[in-house]
């Protein structure tokens, strides 16, 4: 059994029929018009599809916290900008229903803004690949807010 470090073609190739019958507990991949938008830039700008879906909430992290600055960031005479250490952490806790690509995130004293979801995944064909495995889901977990 693996985590997520793993779902990747590198390791199938390696691993070939050895690993027939293997498990692997990964993020399920959110889906959804803004996701394939934004996989659609991803490859127009490296010239390559993305990897593994973290990237997906890494922009959502990025864009949560720069929509943030903007809004608690004070301006002064002299045109610098500033902000509380305090006043970002309170901003950000106090998110709700931000509209991200992977969905609606609302943050919470842990800073934790969305509620994961997990694929429990069974290599059967390492012929078939990164797309193989990732279309075996045996199992999806999420916990109950």
């Amino acid at each position: 059994m693996s985590d997520g470090a793993l779902i990747e073609n590198s390791f199938i190739e390696d691993v070939q029929g050895d690993g027939i019958g293997m498990y692997f507990v990964g993020p399920a991949p959110p889906t959804g018009p803004a996701i394939e938008k934004l996989a659609r830039d991803y490859k127009a700008r490296y010239d390559v599809s993305p990897a593994a879906s973290y990237y997906q909430n890494a922009y959502d992290a990025a864009d949560l916290l720069l929509k943030t600055i903007e809004a608690i960031a004070v301006q002064d005479p002299d045109g610098s900008l500033h902000m509380g250490r305090q006043a970002l952490r309170d901003a950000l806790y106090a998110t709700r229903e931000f509209q991200g690509v992977t969905g609606l995130l609302s943050c919470d004293a842990f800073g934790d803004c969305a509620l994961p979801v997990f694929n429990v995944l069974r290599l059967n064909d390492p012929t078939a690949g990164l797309e193989g495995l990732q279309s075996n889901v045996m199992f999806t977990y999420s916990p109950e807010k």
